[in-house]
């Protein structure tokens, strides 16, 4: 009997997609709740629900564990369980920053400033974490294929009904860790950003810092959102929150703003009645509006601006555009502008239909109405009829002394028709180089806030101290460059003195050890000056190591097994002298100037701590002297240890020639980053890089050796000499770019 072993493989693909995906339910939580995780926080549902408490979470949802019991008629409740499911019916979740503890606030600092400057630990982990969930998709994909083929082997066992289980099975248990990597909203991560969020019915901007994202979720923090409250009072009676003070007198309302933040009053409200304000109260400020008509007890409707921390489900919110820079001369305009938009509605509503009409019929009874006008021309700005609000709001101002506010909520009115008839947002574009910083930016090398000048580089904001160090360069720089090169020929004249005292002990697994420690003294030399000259212009040492680390872990994993086991390099590249320099150049440069750039590239050149044009240098040198390090611990391993006067200079060629290199890579790498160049800059540089490479390691050892004579002296001079001209070289196309940078900024 023939056994058909598709029915068994259909099983065990059951079996085996089930099992990954319980164990993927079970452990996988949704990364911006989990930032949540811990602080008292509020949820908005969309039926205007809310609920607070401190929140817990688990894979299949999570629970808000109340501060206080709370009791009805038939039990005593102490948490709210929302399950994932559930999701899709929140509007928001906030996380209040004036009602955080002590430990709340340091958490979301160190939160903060994660997002502003994440380390490349954590962009390594993102890109890693990413790269898995964009295969997961693709797994998805092939274990469709394979049910197609399965069914096709097998149809006699795997019947439609099995197929689409199959396929339903992976879409849910797959699907859990993919389609959450989204290559566009990774450009925006820990960027200041406007985003659009559905609210009843209307859209509505915000600004705030772009946390992070998930399938289901998007996480800002420093929103500055408004926040709608509800203020009852009854006449000849005072009313007070932490806010507002409300009092009536002779048939005028009177509202005092006791905060420094503005607040928009949006409606009085009594039995049956309505009254549209939209009355803009400064900080410290207040305002009288008269009453009409006979009432007892009233609710003022209004909206405060309030810091806050942010989750968003997808389904009705979408980031738009960055946002680090206000263009406009008023700032504090700006930013309220942006927090008290009118919105805009793409969906009728009976409510703002009503109001219209009433407005309207008002405002034919009293054409010169200024207060009527303007509360007008907001219903018509959300319905986008732009013309006729604005000559409804140049109408109102021309009386702007008879409105409550003297025409500052009609000012706001306006420019928000403007930007919306230019279809430009609130945030304008970074603005051009060397113009002066605005306040309330923060200066991207020290992460202070601008007080007084400061300075804009590309679309980064500079404080003027760390402006001119970015457009000068730093001496610190040539400091390291020149020290490492004088240790490392310090350190070969001291070597060639003690070897022949100790040459003649040091034999077997000592001269391993010895040459490995001379491996190190490089990196060691490189290490101590940097750090010398840090002391006076840091840069994290952090970054240094971990750039050096991944340079040496790129060499002894990637660059060196290719070159010897896959190119196999040594069988045919010594037949003559143009081979070999075609394999230094084609095949070993190339591909060690890649791993390189790679280094650095991949992780520090995104965070903001490489924030001068100079620090490509710095990080470059690093990476290759890593390079370096590795080269020369796996030459002393594979050869049972080297002559400790011959190792030493072998090791100090190696690290001056790849310092050069991942100098020059460096370089290019700042110069991308800060100055405006073209796609194929980059490439260039590598390739560059690679033909330097080449050239210089074919110097080399036609250099160390005189015939059958080994000459290694004579290389480490040229070694030497070809580094100090490179960053020679460097440092003066430097200084050039700064001074035309400068020769910009001032005009």
């Amino acid at each position: 009997m023939e056994i058909n072993w598709s029915l068994f493989v259909t099983i065990g693909l059951i079996f085996l997609v089930t099992l990954i995906g319980a164990y993927i339910r079970s452990r996988i939580k949704d990364r911006c709740l989990k930032d949540f995780v811990g602080f008292h926080v509020t949820i908005e549902r969309e039926d205007g629900k809310l609920i607070w408490g401190i929140m817990s979470l688990e894979s299949t949802g999570l629970e808000l564990s109340y501060t206080d019991t709370f009791q009805d008629e038939r039990h005593v409740e102490s948490s709210y369980v929302l399950y994932g499911s559930e999701y899709q019916g929140v509007q928001a979740i906030y996380r209040y920053a004036d009602k955080l503890s002590a430990w709340g606030r340091k958490k979301r600092d160190r939160d903060i400033r994660s997002a502003f400057h994440p380390n490349m630990f954590r962009r390594l982990a993102r890109s890693t974490r990413n790269f898995f969930s964009t295969a997961t998709d693709s797994l998805q994909e092939v274990i469709n294929v394979l049910l197609g083929q399965f069914q096709k082997a097998g149809s006699q066992f795997l019947i439609d009904d099995t197929s689409n289980s199959l396929s339903k099975l992976g879409e849910k248990y797959i699907g859990e860790i993919g389609h959450q990597a989204d290559p566009l909203l990774e450009n925006y991560i820990g960027q200041r950003v406007v985003f659009e969020i559905t609210e009843a019915g209307e859209v509505h901007e915000h600004v705030g810092v772009f946390k992070d994202y998930s399938a289901q979720f998007i996480a800002f923090l420093n929103v500055q959102y408004p926040q709608r409250q509800v203020v009852p009072f009854q006449i000849e009676k005072d009313a007070q929150t932490d806010r507002v003070h409300v009092w009536t007198k002779a048939g005028q309302l009177s509202v005092e703003n006791l905060k420094e933040e503005p607040l928009l009053l949006q409606t009085l409200r009594w039995t049956g009645q309505e009254r549209f304000l939209n009355v803009v109260v400064d900080g410290g400020e207040k305002v009288d509006l008269h009453i009409e008509g006979e009432l007892t007890q009233a609710e003022l409707h209004m909206q405060v601006a309030r810091e806050l921390d942010m989750i968003v489900p997808r389904s009705h919110c979408v980031v738009r555009h960055r946002a680090e820079y206000y263009k406009p001369d008023d700032v504090g305009d700006v930013v309220f502008d942006m927090i008290f938009d009118l919105g805009t509605a793409f969906t009728g509503s009976g409510v703002r239909d009503a109001r219209e009409r009433r407005l309207r019929e008002d405002l034919e009874r009293n054409p010169k109405d200024a207060l009527t006008a303007s509360n007008l021309a907001a219903i018509l700005i959300q319905k986008q009829e732009y013309d006729e609000a604005e000559k409804l709001l140049n109408q109102a101002l021309i009386a702007e002394d008879s409105l409550p506010d003297g025409g500052r909520r009609a000012r706001m009115q306006l420019r928000e028709i403007e930007r919306r008839k230019a279809g430009m947002s609130v945030v304008q574009p970074a603005l051009q180089e060397g113009v002066v910083a605005p306040v309330g930016e923060y200066c991207v090398a020290c992460n202070a806030p601008i007080k007084g000048v400061g300075r804009m580089l590309g679309d980064r904001a500079y404080c003027e101290k760390h402006y001119r160090r970015a457009v000068q360069g730093r001496s610190g720089t040539w400091q390291a460059t020149l020290g490492l090169i004088a240790g490392l020929l310090a350190f070969v004249a001291l070597v060639s003195l003690i070897a022949p005292t100790i040459g003649a002990a040091v034999q077997g697994f000592g001269l391993i050890v010895a040459g490995l420690l001379l491996a190190l003294v490089p990196a060691v030399i490189w290490l101590i000056v940097f750090y010398l000259q840090d002391r006076l212009e840091p840069e994290p040492k952090r970054y240094i190591l971990g750039v050096f680390a991944l340079g040496a872990v790129l060499s002894g994993t990637i660059g060196q097994p290719l070159i010897t086991s896959f190119f196999r390099v040594a069988d045919w590249a010594n037949f003559s002298l143009w081979s070999k320099i075609a394999a230094d150049i084609l095949v070993i440069g190339t591909l060690q100037a890649f791993l390189i750039y790679a280094a650095v590239r991949y992780t520090v050149f995104g965070s903001d701590e490489f924030d001068e044009p100079v620090d490509g240098v710095i990080y470059g040198a690093a990476a290759g002297l890593g390079y370096a390090t590795m080269m020369s611990l796996s030459y002393i391993i594979a050869h049972g240890g080297v002559d400790i006067g011959v190792g030493a200079i072998r090791v100090a060629v190696t690290a001056l020639a790849y310092a050069s290199f991942g100098g020059v890579l460096g370089y290019f790498l700042g110069q991308a980053k800060f100055a405006d160049h073209s796609p194929f800059w980059l490439p260039a540089g590598v390739v560059l890089t690679a033909v330097l490479n080449g050239i210089v390691v074919s110097a080399l050892s036609i250099v160390s050796r005189a015939g059958l004579q080994a000459t290694p002296l004579r290389g480490l001079l040229l070694a030497a000499a070809i580094a100090a001209v490179v960053f020679v070289v460097l440092f003066a196309f430097m200084r050039r770019s700064n001074r035309m940078v400068l020769a910009k900024a001032a005009g």
